[in-house]
């Protein structure tokens, strides 16, 4: 004698209700939090607006000959053969990025290009997407002295 059982037919749909019920839940979860990353970085960027006035005129001549004296370093190091092409734009690209987070109050350093690109400051994102290319290139055709001079620009004009 065999002896067979059956779900009812509302339980057959119980398992697949629970399941979409939990990948909806799932997905939910990973939607909220992204969308709180995402906020919270917009909201580190548009802190910085209009932070640059506070920092007086000599304080800004200050943090210009300073960085000025740090790029002289890197030139220094690639003419020594101290330093390679590609780390000399490495070392530009956080230096400048230092720069406007010191000037500015933007947390520079830590942005992406995309979220540069968003944080009001268009002198720094145009020269780190210069930096881009020849930052993860290893074989790179970029003018370095070009680079050094364009930097050494976007410094001496800020205001």
């Amino acid at each position: 004698m065999v002896f067979t059982v059956e779900l009812q037919e509302t339980m057959r749909f119980g398992l697949w209700i629970l399941g979409a019920a939990a990948v909806m839940l799932a997905l939910s979860a990973v939607f909220f939090l992204l969308y709180r990353r995402l906020r919270h970085r917009l909201a580190v960027i548009d802190s910085g607006k209009g932070a640059e006035g506070d920092m007086s005129l000599a304080a800004l001549n200050e943090a210009k000959e300073r960085y000025l004296k740090e790029l002289d370093k890197i030139e220094k190091a690639v003419d020594e053969g101290r330093m390679t092409h590609r780390a000399a734009f490495q070392r530009m690209s956080l230096l400048l990025r230092s720069f406007a987070c010191e000037v500015k109050n933007v947390p520079a350093q830590y942005l992406t290009l995309r979220e540069l690109k968003f944080a009001k400051i268009p002198s720094v994102f145009g020269m780190v997407l210069e930096y881009y290319e020849p930052e993860f290139s290893s074989g790179s055709e970029a003018d370095l002295k070009a680079s050094l001079n364009k930097t050494r620009k976007v410094i001496k004009q800020w205001i």
